[in-house]
């Protein structure tokens, strides 16, 4: 990816885009990217399954998840 500051703030703020939008809307967005400029919709969708495992990257250490156990013996 480019280093310069004017594309790094187009793709963060096309990134806060998708992230805010409807997966159809995710859809409709990095296609019309895409056409216009394949390189940044490619960076765009790499960060974007980037962001499932950052969801949860400031969560205190040893507190469960939504949905998810405390620990592997701990009931349903």
């Amino acid at each position: 990816m480019d280093r310069d500051p004017a594309r790094w703030a187009e793709l963060r703020a096309l990134l806060e885009r998708l992230l805010d939008g409807t997966p159809a809307q995710r859809a409709t967005l990095l296609a019309d990217v895409r056409r216009g400029d394949p390189a940044l919709a490619s960076e765009l969708s790499r960060l974007l399954r980037l962001e499932p495992r950052a969801r949860h990257f400031m969560d205190p250490p040893g507190e469960p998840r939504a949905g998810e156990r405390s620990s592997p013996w701990a009931g349903p």
